[in-house]
């Protein structure tokens, strides 16, 4: 390749959206003309004369990095000069392409390492495009994204593979948006279109004390900054429909919710940022910059990026995920969700073979896997009996212990994430009747948390027949609260309905509502969970019977099956929920997505993971908040990854949730009906699970182990 034509090939873009650097590690001839850089240091001309790595800058001639010899801190050196000199043309990140051939070769590393330290340090990021880069074996790759790379552009397939193996957190840019060969310069479109993209992945959320991210009513935004480009993100923000009041200075004082910096340009003190005000970064100060950051404060897009060097107090690969509310279902055909052909007819013979055994009379199961309705089952009927009808869709089931989830830790996580709920709260405080006269266990009453409730470490009795103690809610909540403590609260594990009652009349003090109104405005509206509520259940909606018991009128029909709960008048923290799969896979699906769904967010993503983690200071417990994780014997199975979640009913209901893999399994059954001395459904369950697992044709969680 000549000089002018080398020269042709260069990228020429305007300053602002259009400006990107693209690091190419391609191998070239070394006896090809190769321009040399005009970098003011001749001596480093012969260092730089050679083939390898070329470091282009947005305008032709604005910089050339020639690899010659492998020498890393050469060309630590020259990156941080010139990517300094781009940052303060507006340009904050790096294309970086990978070379199959060269990918594992340490020598390469070592300089390729070195070149994105250099950048780095000029608080330029990195898009590592590794499309072309088998990711699933050891590479330059991986070395890569260790050392603080900002971004991958990759199939999404290859990048789970990869953060399976390597346990590594990095923003995906849609590889398919880029286009066949990112390498085309000559196509300023494709470039611009890399750009746009690695902006939306450099918005970094350092903090959000109160939780305001996405901005739900009117904000007070401060911007460290230039009055322009604070102009810039009031227009934006309008674009988005956020309301906003923007202002340069802190003048606001404590009124500031959101403070924006563009750039490194503006000296970070620790005044800087107003007290209790969230705060978002970029190292990019250009249109496409401020575009990406009113639409990551709207909720349009998933602020994940990562700072590629410490700012002020925080840390290199600092950063805060919060994830959109664009998580949705799609009906889909097995193989292109990622399971085998034949997996419907799998489970559909599995779950026919139950009904046949008499474990259950019908059930419904769903299987999502990412924002695939892979599987959607109603099979067998209400009863045994021979006219009995048929399980539909639209049959609800009585959710027994799965209402201490889908109401009771939902509401929580949507009062958490406000701000409103504190679950190191003390329950005497909430509830001011918790401790009564009996003084046995008042102080350890008083050490009581609303954690302790939820993971059941408490020390509260795990059942009581409470409808033939009292009568009235009242005199059954006295009786509640003054059963004797089965252990000191937090020193061990029993699963307790009597503390997940306790923590339901919580919510109700805390949220201001009767539980069923709490759950519906805060989750089931929201979700369009539209056949979801607490009961009784109208006679004319159809809802599968529970058990046959001849002191409650003979077979348990629209009303709740839960004794203790019935006579709570059917709504009561631990039970009374009625729903149908449909309804239960779309709420598992925003737990699966990080407390987001169908343009609804619940919560902060680190509401979901606080939650959703098994709580190690609990004596052997395989509880996390409110969720049951997998361990040995329970109904997860054997194939569930260890970052899964889930709960069991009483009546037969279930569902899991595996992080991992972005799967989720919720299987209803009336097991109970007739009787409920049927103990063949968890072995049903573990073996459900294992199915669907077993049936994934693409399983990175599979292969990990």
């Amino acid at each position: 390749m000549n000089e002018s034509s080398r020269r042709r090939s260069l990228p020429t873009f305007s300053r602002g959206a259009d400006l990107l650097l693209i690091l190419a590690l391609a191998a070239c001839s070394t006896n090809d003309a190769l321009p040399r850089s005009e970098h003011p240091d001749a001596r480093l001309d012969a260092a730089l004369a050679g083939a390898g790595a070329h470091l282009f800058g947005a305008e032709e001639g604005l910089l050339e990095v020639l690899e010659t010899g492998f020498v890393p801190d050469v060309a630590r050196r020259v990156a941080s000069e010139h990517a300094n000199l781009l940052a303060s043309n507006g340009i904050a990140w790096v294309l970086v392409p990978c070379d199959e051939d060269r990918a594992t070769d340490d020598n390469h590393a070592a300089f390729v390492l070195a070149l994105l330290d250099g950048v780095a340090a000029a608080g330029v990021q990195t898009v590592l495009d590794a499309r072309g880069v088998e990711i699933a074996r050891a590479s330059i790759v991986d070395r890569a994204l260790k050392h603080g790379c900002g971004a991958i552009a990759a199939s999404r397939n290859d990048a789970e593979r990869f953060f399976e193996r390597s346990d590594i957190r990095v923003p995906i840019v849609d590889a398919t948006r880029i286009g066949d060969d990112a390498l085309d310069t000559s196509d300023a479109n494709r470039a611009s279109s890399i750009g746009v993209l690695a902006s939306r992945h450099g918005i970094v959320l350092l903090r959000d004390p109160r939780y305001l991210l996405p901005a739900k009513s009117h904000i007070t935004v401060q911007v460290l900054g230039s009055a322009e480009i604070a102009q810039a993100v009031r227009d934006a923000l309008a674009r988005t429909g956020v309301d906003a009041t923007v202002a340069t200075d802190s003048s606001h004082g404590s009124a500031v919710d959101i403070t924006l910096m563009f750039g490194r340009d503006t000296p970070l003190r620790p005044d800087t940022i107003v007290a209790g005000s969230a705060f978002l970064f970029t190292a990019g100060t250009g249109h496409s910059d401020i575009d990406a950051m009113a639409r990551a404060i709207a909720g349009l897009e998933t602020i994940d990026g990562r700072l590629a060097m410490p700012l002020a107090n925080f840390p290199r690969g600092a950063g805060i995920t919060v994830g959109t509310e664009d998580a949705s279902l799609v009906a889909s055909d097995a193989p292109a969700a990622g399971f085998a052909a034949d997996f419907r007819r799998r489970v559909e013979s599995f779950a026919s073979s139950a009904v046949a055994n008499r474990i259950f009379p019908g059930c419904q199961i769903v299987v999502a896997h990412g924002d695939k309705l892979v599987l959607d089952l109603a099979i067998g009927h209400e009863t045994y009996d021979a006219d009995s009808q048929e399980i539909t869709r639209e049959h609800r089931y009585d959710l027994a212990s799965v209402t201490k989830i889908a109401a009771s830790t939902a509401v929580a996580m949507k009062l958490c994430g406000d701000g409103k709920l504190d679950l190191e709260a003390h329950v005497a405080d909430v509830l001011p009747g918790f401790v009564g006269n009996d003084t046995r266990d008042a102080d350890a009453k008083r050490s009581i948390t609303l954690r302790m409730l939820l993971t059941h470490s408490a020390g509260m009795a795990p059942w009581k027949q409470l409808w033939t103690m009292a009568k009235g809610e009242a005199a059954i909540l006295r009786v509640t609260y003054d059963e004797p403590l089965r252990f000191p609260p937090g020193t061990s594990f029993a699963y307790s309905d009597l503390g997940l009652i306790t923590f339901g009349k919580c919510l109700e003090a805390i949220g201001g509502d009767r539980l069923d109104r709490l759950a519906e405005r805060l989750v089931f509206g929201p979700l369009g969970m539209t056949r979801t509520r607490f009961g009784p259940i109208p006679l004319d909606e159809p809802v599968v019977p529970t058990e046959e018991v001849p002191s409650r009128g003979g077979v348990i029909h629209h009303r709740v099956h839960d004794e203790n709960a019935d006579a709570l008048g059917g709504i009561a923290g631990h039970a009374g929920l009625f729903s149908t799969a449909d309804d239960l896979v779309r709420f598992c699906r925003l737990i699966a997505a990080g407390g987001a769904f169908d343009g609804y967010r619940l919560c902060p993503r680190e509401i979901v993971d606080r939650f959703c983690a098994r709580q190690s200071d609990v004596f052997e417990t395989s509880r996390a908040i409110g969720f049951d994780t997998p361990t040995k014997g329970n109904s997860a199975g054997s194939s569930l990854s260890p970052n899964s979640v889930g709960h069991t009913g009483f009546t037969g209901t279930s569902f899991w949730i595996d992080r991992t893999r972005d799967l989720v399994i919720v299987c209803l059954t009336n097991r109970v009906h007739p009787s409920r001395n049927e103990p063949r459904i968890n072995a049903f369950r573990r073996n459900l699970h294992d199915l669907v697992v077993a049936s994934l044709v693409t399983d990175p969680a599979q292969r990990k182990r």
